[in-house]
Protein backbone atom coordinates (compact mmCIF):
# COMPACT_ATOMS: atom_id res chain seq x y z
CA UNK A 1 0.00 0.00 0.00
CA UNK A 2 2.52 2.07 1.22
CA UNK A 3 4.71 1.64 -2.62
CA UNK A 4 1.11 3.04 -4.17
CA UNK A 5 1.05 5.77 -2.78
CA UNK A 6 4.73 6.86 -3.57
CA UNK A 7 4.52 5.69 -7.01
CA UNK A 8 0.81 8.03 -7.41
CA UNK A 9 3.36 11.55 -5.64
CA UNK A 10 5.66 11.14 -8.44
CA UNK A 11 2.97 10.56 -10.65
CA UNK A 12 1.81 13.75 -9.60
CA UNK A 13 4.48 15.61 -9.21
CA UNK A 14 5.95 14.58 -13.18
CA UNK A 15 2.52 16.15 -14.51
CA UNK A 16 2.83 19.02 -12.15
CA UNK A 17 6.73 19.23 -13.43
CA UNK A 18 5.36 18.61 -16.90
CA UNK A 19 2.72 21.52 -16.87
CA UNK A 20 5.19 24.19 -15.15
CA UNK A 21 7.46 23.74 -18.49
CA UNK A 22 4.49 24.26 -20.47
CA UNK A 23 3.61 27.66 -18.51
CA UNK A 24 7.18 28.51 -18.36
CA UNK A 25 7.08 28.42 -22.55
CA UNK A 26 7.58 32.10 -23.50
CA UNK A 27 6.41 33.29 -26.76
CA UNK A 28 8.60 35.06 -28.88
CA UNK A 29 8.25 38.33 -30.33
CA UNK A 30 7.52 37.08 -33.58
CA UNK A 31 5.02 34.57 -32.44
CA UNK A 32 3.30 37.07 -30.06
CA UNK A 33 3.03 39.72 -32.83
CA UNK A 34 1.79 37.29 -35.30
CA UNK A 35 -0.85 36.27 -32.76
CA UNK A 36 -1.62 39.64 -32.11
CA UNK A 37 -2.21 40.39 -36.14
CA UNK A 38 -4.18 37.26 -36.48
CA UNK A 39 -6.52 38.73 -33.85
CA UNK A 40 -7.10 42.09 -35.14
CA UNK A 41 -8.01 40.48 -38.76
CA UNK A 42 -10.88 39.33 -37.55
CA UNK A 43 -12.30 42.55 -36.97
CA UNK A 44 -14.27 40.73 -34.13
CA UNK A 45 -15.02 42.64 -30.66
CA UNK A 46 -13.77 39.82 -28.67
CA UNK A 47 -10.69 39.39 -30.77
CA UNK A 48 -9.96 42.93 -30.86
CA UNK A 49 -10.24 43.38 -26.91
CA UNK A 50 -7.96 40.27 -27.00
CA UNK A 51 -5.26 41.58 -29.26
CA UNK A 52 -5.43 45.02 -27.03
CA UNK A 53 -4.84 42.91 -23.96
CA UNK A 54 -1.89 41.14 -25.85
CA UNK A 55 -0.69 44.13 -27.54
CA UNK A 56 -0.24 45.26 -23.87
CA UNK A 57 2.01 42.35 -22.33
CA UNK A 58 3.81 43.05 -25.73
CA UNK A 59 4.85 46.46 -25.42
CA UNK A 60 5.77 45.41 -21.24
CA UNK A 61 8.49 43.19 -22.86
CA UNK A 62 9.21 44.65 -26.39
CA UNK A 63 8.17 48.12 -26.27
CA UNK A 64 11.46 49.48 -25.86
CA UNK A 65 12.69 48.24 -29.66
CA UNK A 66 12.59 50.51 -32.22
CA UNK A 67 11.35 48.17 -34.63
CA UNK A 68 8.55 48.24 -37.01
CA UNK A 69 6.17 45.42 -35.28
CA UNK A 70 6.76 47.76 -32.48
CA UNK A 71 5.67 51.14 -33.73
CA UNK A 72 2.64 48.82 -35.14
CA UNK A 73 2.04 47.46 -32.14
CA UNK A 74 1.92 51.08 -30.31
CA UNK A 75 -0.05 52.68 -33.11
CA UNK A 76 -2.86 49.35 -32.72
CA UNK A 77 -3.46 50.54 -28.90
CA UNK A 78 -3.78 53.76 -29.61
CA UNK A 79 -6.38 53.45 -31.77
CA UNK A 80 -8.00 50.88 -29.56
CA UNK A 81 -7.93 52.63 -26.03
CA UNK A 82 -9.37 55.70 -28.15
CA UNK A 83 -12.16 53.74 -30.09
CA UNK A 84 -13.02 52.11 -26.86
CA UNK A 85 -13.16 55.12 -24.34
CA UNK A 86 -14.90 57.03 -27.57
CA UNK A 87 -17.54 54.03 -27.35
CA UNK A 88 -18.27 54.20 -23.29
CA UNK A 89 -18.60 57.80 -24.12
CA UNK A 90 -21.02 57.62 -26.77
CA UNK A 91 -23.13 55.24 -24.50
CA UNK A 92 -23.24 57.23 -21.62
CA UNK A 93 -21.24 54.80 -19.17
CA UNK A 94 -19.06 57.65 -17.91
CA UNK A 95 -17.41 56.30 -15.06
CA UNK A 96 -16.27 53.35 -17.16
CA UNK A 97 -14.87 56.03 -18.98
CA UNK A 98 -12.92 57.99 -17.08
CA UNK A 99 -11.81 54.65 -14.85
CA UNK A 100 -10.46 53.62 -18.31
CA UNK A 101 -9.07 57.01 -19.25
CA UNK A 102 -7.47 57.20 -16.18
CA UNK A 103 -5.31 53.68 -16.54
CA UNK A 104 -4.32 54.91 -20.40
CA UNK A 105 -3.25 58.41 -18.67
CA UNK A 106 -1.39 56.19 -16.12
CA UNK A 107 1.09 55.29 -18.64
CA UNK A 108 0.44 58.38 -21.09
CA UNK A 109 -0.37 61.25 -19.31
CA UNK A 110 0.34 63.64 -21.87
CA UNK A 111 -2.54 61.98 -24.15
CA UNK A 112 -3.95 64.93 -25.25
CA UNK A 113 -6.93 63.32 -26.87
CA UNK A 114 -7.57 61.36 -24.02
CA UNK A 115 -7.91 64.23 -21.68
CA UNK A 116 -9.79 66.25 -24.18
CA UNK A 117 -12.33 63.64 -23.80
CA UNK A 118 -12.68 63.12 -20.75
CA UNK A 119 -12.98 66.66 -20.15
CA UNK A 120 -15.94 66.35 -22.63
CA UNK A 121 -17.89 63.58 -21.12
CA UNK A 122 -18.29 65.07 -17.97
CA UNK A 123 -19.98 68.22 -19.35
CA UNK A 124 -22.08 65.59 -21.79
CA UNK A 125 -22.97 63.75 -18.50
CA UNK A 126 -23.68 67.00 -16.66
CA UNK A 127 -25.79 68.00 -19.83
CA UNK A 128 -27.93 64.99 -20.65
CA UNK A 129 -28.01 63.65 -17.11
CA UNK A 130 -27.79 66.33 -14.92
CA UNK A 131 -24.97 64.59 -13.23
CA UNK A 132 -22.31 67.10 -11.92
CA UNK A 133 -20.34 64.49 -10.06
CA UNK A 134 -17.05 64.28 -13.18
CA UNK A 135 -16.78 68.39 -12.57
CA UNK A 136 -13.57 68.65 -10.53
CA UNK A 137 -12.00 65.84 -12.97
CA UNK A 138 -13.42 67.68 -15.74
CA UNK A 139 -11.95 71.16 -14.88
CA UNK A 140 -8.64 68.89 -14.25
CA UNK A 141 -8.70 67.26 -17.88
CA UNK A 142 -9.72 71.14 -19.83
CA UNK A 143 -6.78 72.52 -17.80
CA UNK A 144 -4.40 69.72 -19.14
CA UNK A 145 -5.86 70.51 -22.61
CA UNK A 146 -5.49 73.70 -22.62
CA UNK A 147 -1.71 73.20 -21.60
CA UNK A 148 -0.91 70.89 -24.29
CA UNK A 149 -2.05 72.74 -26.52
CA UNK A 150 -0.16 75.26 -25.58
CA UNK A 151 2.68 73.33 -25.79
CA UNK A 152 1.89 72.66 -29.47
CA UNK A 153 1.02 68.75 -28.40
CA UNK A 154 -2.28 69.38 -30.32
CA UNK A 155 -3.95 66.13 -31.68
CA UNK A 156 -4.25 65.21 -35.45
CA UNK A 157 -8.12 65.22 -34.83
CA UNK A 158 -10.13 67.13 -32.81
CA UNK A 159 -13.41 65.21 -33.39
CA UNK A 160 -16.03 65.33 -32.51
CA UNK A 161 -15.11 69.07 -32.50
CA UNK A 162 -14.08 70.94 -35.64
CA UNK A 163 -11.14 71.99 -35.03
CA UNK A 164 -8.74 73.52 -32.14
CA UNK A 165 -10.30 76.44 -32.23
CA UNK A 166 -14.11 75.05 -31.34
CA UNK A 167 -11.42 72.82 -28.66
CA UNK A 168 -9.80 75.39 -27.30
CA UNK A 169 -13.08 77.60 -26.82
CA UNK A 170 -15.07 73.92 -25.24
CA UNK A 171 -12.23 73.68 -22.49
CA UNK A 172 -12.78 76.94 -21.16
CA UNK A 173 -16.31 76.53 -21.20
CA UNK A 174 -15.86 73.30 -19.43
CA UNK A 175 -13.82 75.10 -16.29
CA UNK A 176 -16.72 78.04 -16.76
CA UNK A 177 -19.47 75.45 -15.99
CA UNK A 178 -18.13 73.66 -13.41
CA UNK A 179 -16.42 76.70 -11.75
CA UNK A 180 -20.20 78.65 -11.48
CA UNK A 181 -21.51 77.32 -8.56
CA UNK A 182 -18.21 77.85 -6.15
CA UNK A 183 -15.91 80.45 -8.06
CA UNK A 184 -17.94 82.98 -9.98
CA UNK A 185 -14.74 84.85 -11.04
CA UNK A 186 -13.52 82.43 -11.99
CA UNK A 187 -16.32 80.89 -14.19
CA UNK A 188 -16.48 84.51 -15.72
CA UNK A 189 -12.76 84.58 -16.71
CA UNK A 190 -13.11 81.11 -18.37
CA UNK A 191 -16.45 82.01 -20.28
CA UNK A 192 -15.03 85.18 -21.41
CA UNK A 193 -11.74 83.03 -22.88
CA UNK A 194 -14.15 80.81 -24.06
CA UNK A 195 -15.60 83.43 -26.30
CA UNK A 196 -12.54 84.53 -27.74
CA UNK A 197 -12.83 81.80 -30.19
CA UNK A 198 -14.78 81.09 -32.81
CA UNK A 199 -17.35 78.09 -32.30
CA UNK A 200 -20.47 77.29 -31.24
CA UNK A 201 -20.07 79.03 -28.20
CA UNK A 202 -20.71 82.46 -29.38
CA UNK A 203 -23.96 81.85 -29.80
CA UNK A 204 -25.07 80.32 -26.25
CA UNK A 205 -26.21 82.56 -23.88
CA UNK A 206 -25.09 80.81 -21.18
CA UNK A 207 -21.28 82.48 -20.65
CA UNK A 208 -23.02 85.98 -21.06
CA UNK A 209 -25.67 85.22 -18.32
CA UNK A 210 -22.67 84.16 -15.51
CA UNK A 211 -20.94 87.12 -16.59
CA UNK A 212 -23.84 89.07 -16.00
CA UNK A 213 -24.25 87.01 -12.71
CA UNK A 214 -20.56 87.72 -11.76
CA UNK A 215 -20.96 91.36 -11.99
CA UNK A 216 -23.96 91.20 -9.94
CA UNK A 217 -23.08 89.59 -6.93
CA UNK A 218 -19.67 92.18 -7.30
CA UNK A 219 -22.11 95.14 -7.62
CA UNK A 220 -24.58 93.60 -4.71
CA UNK A 221 -21.55 93.53 -1.90
CA UNK A 222 -20.17 96.72 -3.13
CA UNK A 223 -23.51 98.68 -2.90
CA UNK A 224 -24.11 97.05 0.45
CA UNK A 225 -20.71 98.14 1.44
CA UNK A 226 -21.04 101.71 0.15
CA UNK A 227 -24.29 102.21 1.62
CA UNK A 228 -22.89 101.14 5.50
CA UNK A 229 -19.34 103.51 4.55
CA UNK A 230 -20.76 106.49 2.66
CA UNK A 231 -24.39 106.53 2.99
CA UNK A 232 -23.88 110.20 5.66
CA UNK A 233 -20.84 111.17 3.47
CA UNK A 234 -20.63 114.50 1.67
CA UNK A 235 -21.16 114.34 -2.35
CA UNK A 236 -17.87 115.82 -2.10
CA UNK A 237 -15.84 113.60 -0.49
CA UNK A 238 -13.28 112.05 -2.82
CA UNK A 239 -13.34 108.11 -1.74
CA UNK A 240 -17.45 108.12 -1.93
CA UNK A 241 -16.74 109.61 -5.27
CA UNK A 242 -14.39 106.87 -6.45
CA UNK A 243 -16.67 104.02 -5.16
CA UNK A 244 -20.08 105.61 -6.56
CA UNK A 245 -17.59 105.74 -10.02
CA UNK A 246 -16.77 102.11 -9.31
CA UNK A 247 -20.59 101.54 -9.02
CA UNK A 248 -21.30 103.13 -12.39
CA UNK A 249 -18.98 101.12 -13.96
CA UNK A 250 -20.74 97.87 -12.89
CA UNK A 251 -23.71 98.36 -13.44
CA UNK A 252 -22.85 99.32 -17.55
CA UNK A 253 -21.01 95.77 -17.41
CA UNK A 254 -23.96 94.13 -15.78
CA UNK A 255 -26.02 96.11 -18.27
CA UNK A 256 -23.94 94.98 -21.62
CA UNK A 257 -23.66 91.27 -20.33
CA UNK A 258 -27.48 91.05 -19.71
CA UNK A 259 -27.84 92.62 -22.98
CA UNK A 260 -26.21 90.10 -24.97
CA UNK A 261 -27.14 87.09 -22.81
CA UNK A 262 -31.69 88.52 -23.66
CA UNK A 263 -30.65 88.87 -27.14
CA UNK A 264 -29.13 85.16 -27.78
CA UNK A 265 -32.31 83.85 -25.99
CA UNK A 266 -34.54 85.75 -27.67
CA UNK A 267 -33.28 84.16 -31.07
CA UNK A 268 -33.35 80.81 -29.35
CA UNK A 269 -36.68 81.43 -27.89
CA UNK A 270 -35.66 80.73 -24.47
CA UNK A 271 -38.22 81.54 -21.53
CA UNK A 272 -35.54 83.07 -19.66
CA UNK A 273 -35.15 85.96 -22.44
CA UNK A 274 -37.93 87.99 -21.17
CA UNK A 275 -36.59 87.82 -17.36
CA UNK A 276 -33.01 88.71 -18.63
CA UNK A 277 -33.98 91.53 -21.10
CA UNK A 278 -36.15 93.06 -18.14
CA UNK A 279 -33.24 93.21 -15.92
CA UNK A 280 -31.61 95.03 -18.80
CA UNK A 281 -34.16 97.68 -19.72
CA UNK A 282 -34.34 98.62 -15.43
CA UNK A 283 -30.95 99.01 -15.69
CA UNK A 284 -30.60 100.92 -19.00
CA UNK A 285 -33.20 103.43 -17.41
CA UNK A 286 -31.22 103.77 -14.49
CA UNK A 287 -28.28 104.90 -15.27
CA UNK A 288 -29.32 107.10 -18.56
CA UNK A 289 -32.91 108.16 -16.46
CA UNK A 290 -34.46 107.59 -20.27
CA UNK A 291 -35.71 105.07 -22.43
CA UNK A 292 -34.01 107.11 -24.83
CA UNK A 293 -31.64 105.23 -27.06
CA UNK A 294 -32.09 101.93 -25.45
CA UNK A 295 -33.77 100.09 -28.12
CA UNK A 296 -30.14 100.80 -30.59
CA UNK A 297 -28.06 99.45 -27.82
CA UNK A 298 -29.65 96.58 -27.58
CA UNK A 299 -29.83 95.95 -31.30
CA UNK A 300 -26.27 96.33 -31.84
CA UNK A 301 -24.75 94.92 -28.59
CA UNK A 302 -23.40 92.02 -30.41
CA UNK A 303 -21.28 93.80 -32.33
CA UNK A 304 -19.65 95.46 -30.13
CA UNK A 305 -16.30 93.78 -28.29
CA UNK A 306 -17.40 92.15 -25.28
CA UNK A 307 -15.48 93.61 -21.65
CA UNK A 308 -12.87 91.42 -19.82
CA UNK A 309 -14.37 91.03 -16.37
CA UNK A 310 -10.61 90.15 -15.41
CA UNK A 311 -9.35 94.23 -15.46
CA UNK A 312 -12.06 95.16 -13.51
Amino acid sequence: MKRFIFTLCLLVSFALLSLSAVAQKVETEGELFQKISKLTQTKKADDQEKAYKLSKTYLERFGKDDSENAKKIKAFVENHEIAKLGKLIDDGKTGEAFAFGKEILATNPENVVVTMELALAGLQASEKKKDKSFGKDSIDYAKTTLRLFGENKAPKTFAPLADQNEATAMMYYIVGVFSADDNLPEAANNFYKSLQYESKIKISSLPYIYIALHYHKIYQNLADEFEKKYANKPTSDKEANAANERLGKLLNLMMDAYARAAKIGEAQKMEEAANWKGIFTQIYKGVNQSEAGMNEYYDKILSQPLPDPSTF
